[in-house]
């Protein structure tokens, strides 16, 4: 068998390789053609029927030779280049309306007939253009002389021939007015009124194309107003459309020509054809919009016979247009519509309508062009032709009197209270029937006369009169209001709110004298109650002050103290003494401060109790004091005068301090204990409620001094957490102290505490414990030791004898948690010492 040369097999490889693009690029190219032509519009589409995509962007539209351009050069109106399979791309390229011929190039060949270069061909108004030569060798167009003629678009499926090309067919026809052969009109908008204009067709026969519209255009601009689909019944309305020349066509077209999205004339593109127009011209009449000048209201109520010129100043809403040749104001009866006036101008200041009929009149402005019959008219149902109304201005009139009023029983109009003092002075008022009251509506009103304040608004009288009790200080008035309408009293705060149809009545003047005992509180404090001891020797002063927030007020001034069960006044001091006052020599019980504010004579030179005075006064809050008196009495040792006494402790024996008490001198307090201190540093050693039988055992407390108190005392004095005598607070008395010296040592025995102290110096740890503590010495290797621990009254909870050396152990976890003292016994020497342990 031959083998092939390798050079020959690639060369036949490429060789197919090439034949087969060059088929596949052939099949492409022929996948895209021409499928609408607008010359007139200057617009093409190309269409790829194929099942690939095919990139145009270096494809070529040609007319002729040097006029040429890369499609990827241009903007698609719709589309992409990137032409998918079965997609569409719209382009605009200027072409000659009259005749053309348009040529599609895969490349640059201009000047090849190879149909992979030359993809497609078309020509339009006469043969033999450019390049058609090369188009018919490629098989591109069927005949040189063959073109496509007839109204643009031109529109084809597959190409190739002016036989497989269609010219656009629509034909618009002539229109004019229904019943005339005009094609213009003149008509009044803006008035309200519809002034349809009918169309008929001048020859129906001649119209031709898929679908049909009207359009409705604005002349100037060519922006399409409307596109009815028919003609409405009656004819066409212009009413809406704006001042200027309006267009109605009617329009015949086949395809989509761009109608749904067009918003001018210039907009439409496709096989479509306009009939002439109908010519409109819009005479426009607005009578615009007006208002109540500085607001935006379009009604209002004025009063008659209240003695004011009511003035209705009318402004524009110049957010609305007016318009119309000649204007004048129109004013009518609402009900009847009848012309009361038309004032050519606005007076100086506004409308006044106080001479016209109870009832609502209307203010018009009035704009229009030409004869209305306006000179001759009564009625506003009389005027024709064109001109339009604002909206009115409606004036509703209405009659209000709010009479005359009196203090009851008298004809007076002015009277003088006392106010503040918490009794009320009432003050009733009657009308005057001789002078008539009128108005839809009524009410009281309460005004401050000095800045008219409106401080209240009863409906009616209450029974009794007016209270004007909680009013400040001055002159209230009071007056009877009548009125039609909102005038709104709802959210009024002064009388000059008050606006709308009402009258006052004459007012009812009344003087208010105020007097406010104003707030008091303990200095430094907002309480208004204490307790205080008394007959312990201290003077508990109470320092009152004020609360600045309420304000005080009375022509004259003091403080009272009363007895609070009974009201007696105890004194009536006119100024705070310095520091306070002083109750130490009141009653036992409770007392009241109070401040005093009055005016005029209330009698307080002669009276004994509060309840005794009469007049124009105030008290303030009062400062309530209860008194509570403790005494500790006093006490000596049983037997005898005596408050002193030496004892020694730490020996073994227990010397006993029975103590007494002096009858003499008498007790009180709710509470009572006995307390224990050291007298060196006042710390509590002890609390005993009682005095244990026999007397106080101090045994078991360090060398010092010892003070034995009775405690009495009433309430709480922190005695249960106190650890000193200081930190006692509250209502207390303590006794005189029964003061015991503690011996130890050589004041009482032959060995001295510091030869002791030399040979047994013991020191405990830890201190405070919470279980054991431990016992060091120094001194003799080996001790028998005697252990007893007492606690702070004395009391013996562990006694132990046990041979040691010179370190042990004590436990004393079983005990409560407090103050004890170890008492440490050599039993053979009888050397003695004591040691304070806490245990927590």
């Amino acid at each position: 068998m031959k083998k092939e040369l390798p050079v020959w097999k690639f060369m036949k490889t490429c060789f197919l390789m090439i034949c087969f693009l060059s088929v596949l690029f052939h099949a492409n190219a022929q996948d895209v053609r021409f499928t609408n032509v607008d010359p007139t519009s200057d617009v093409l589409t190309i269409t790829n029927p194929g099942s690939m995509l095919v990139d145009l962007t270096g494809y070529q539209l040609c007319l002729g030779p040097s006029t040429y351009v890369s499609i990827g050069s241009l903007t698609p109106i719709s589309g992409s280049a990137m032409l998918a399979a079965g997609a569409t791309v719209t382009l605009s390229y200027t072409m000659d309306d009259a005749m053309d011929g348009l040529s599609l190039f895969s490349n640059s060949n201009f000047g090849s007939s190879n149909p992979t270069d030359l993809i497609d061909y078309v020509q339009w108004g006469a043969g033999s253009q450019p390049r058609v030569s090369q188009a018919v060798t490629a098989g591109r167009w069927d005949n040189a002389s063959n073109f496509v003629s007839g109204n643009v678009p031109y529109t084809t499926i597959t190409g190739g021939s002016a036989a497989s090309w269609s010219a656009c067919n629509a034909e618009g026809g002539a229109i004019q007015i229904a019943g005339t052969t005009d094609t213009t009109a003149e008509i009044c908008v803006g008035e309200g009124v519809v002034d349809g204009i009918e169309v008929e067709f001048v020859d129906a026969g001649v119209l031709s194309g898929a679908s049909s519209t009207w359009v409705i255009t604005d002349q100037a601009t060519g922006d399409i107003l409307g596109a009815p689909a028919t003609q409405p019944a009656g004819g066409f309305s212009l009413e809406g459309a704006p001042t200027g020349i309006c267009d109605i066509w009617y329009l015949r077209y086949t395809g989509d020509i761009g109608l749904g999205s067009a918003t001018n004339v210039a907009d439409l593109i496709g096989c479509f054809d306009l009939s002439n127009p109908i010519s409109v011209s819009r005479n426009a009449v607005n009578g615009g919009a007006i208002q109540i000048a500085g607001t935006t209201d379009t009604t209002a109520e004025i009063c008659v016979g209240e003695g004011t010129d009511d003035l209705i100043a009318v402004e524009f809403d110049d957010s609305v247009a007016r318009s119309g040749d000649s204007a004048t104001w129109v004013i009518t009866d609402q009900a009847t519509g009848e012309i009361l006036g038309a004032p050519a101008t606005q007076p100086a200041g506004g409308f006044s309508l106080e001479g016209a009929p109870t009832g609502i009149c209307d203010i018009w402005y009035l704009r229009y062009t030409g004869d209305i019959g306006l000179g001759s008219a009564t009625n506003v149902a009389d005027l024709s032709g064109c001109f339009d109304l604002s909206n009115p201005i409606s004036v509703s009139r209405n009659a209000v009197n709010g009479g005359a009023i009196q203090i009851a029983g008298t004809t007076d109009t002015t009277a003088e209270i006392c106010v503040g003092e918490g009794t009320d002075d009432l003050i009733a008022v009657e009308f005057d029937d001789s002078v008539a009251r009128s108005g839809d509506n009524a009410t009281w009103v309460i005004t401050d006369q000095a800045t008219g304040d409106i401080l209240g608004a009863p409906a009616t009288q209450p029974a009794g009169g007016f209270s004007l009790e909680g009013a400040p200080t001055g002159i209230c008035d009071i007056w009877y209001l009548r009125y039609t309408g909102d005038i709104g009293l709802g959210s009024a705060t002064n009388v000059a709110d008050l606006i709308g149809c009402f009258d006052l009545s004459n007012p009812i003047s009344v003087s208010r004298n105020a007097v406010n005992g104003g707030a008091i509180q303990i200095a430094g404090t907002t309480d208004t109650t204490a307790e205080i001891c008394v007959g312990e020797g201290t003077d508990d002063l109470i320092a009152v002050e004020f609360d600045d927030s309420v304000a005080r007020s009375g022509d004259s001034a003091t403080w009272v103290i009363t007895d609070q069960a009974t009201g007696e006044i105890l004194g009536a001091p006119a100024t705070q003494p310095a520091g306070g006052f002083s109750l130490e020599g009141a009653s036992t019980g409770v007392c009241d401060i109070w401040y005093l504010r009055y005016t005029g004579d209330i009698g307080l030179g002669s009276a004994t109790n509060v309840a005794d005075l009469s007049g124009c006064f105030d008290l303030s809050n009062p400062i309530s004091v209860s008194r509570n008196a403790v005494n500790g009495g006093a006490i000596q040792i049983s037997g005898t005068t005596d408050t002193t006494a030496e004892i020694c402790v730490g020996e073994g024996t227990d010397d006993l301090i029975a103590v007494e008490f002096d009858d003499s001198v008498a007790r009180s307090g709710d509470s009572a204990t006995w307390v224990i201190t050291d007298q060196a540093t006042g710390e509590i050693l002890g609390t005993p409620a009682t005095q244990p039988a026999g007397g106080f055992s101090l045994e078991g407390a360090p060398t010092g001094v010892c003070d034995i108190w009775y405690l009495r005392y009433t309430g709480d004095i922190g005695l249960g957490s106190a650890t000193y005598v200081s930190d006692l607070s509250g209502c207390f008395d303590l006794s005189n102290a029964i003061s015991v010296t503690r011996l130890t040592g050589t004041d009482c025995s032959s060995l001295s505490t510091n030869d002791f102290e030399t040979n047994f110096n013991v020191s405990l740890y830890p201190n405070p414990t919470h279980s054991s503590v431990t016992i060091s010495y120094k001194g003799n290797n080996s001790l028998n030791l005697n252990i007893k621990v007492f606690d702070i009254l004395g009391k013996q909870h562990i006694g132990t004898s046990t041979p040691s050396s010179n370190r042990m152990t004590l436990d004393l976890s079983q005990l409560s948690n407090g103050t004890y003292f170890l008492n440490i016994t050599d039993e053979d020497s009888g050397s003695s010492i004591t040691k304070r342990v806490v245990k927590n």
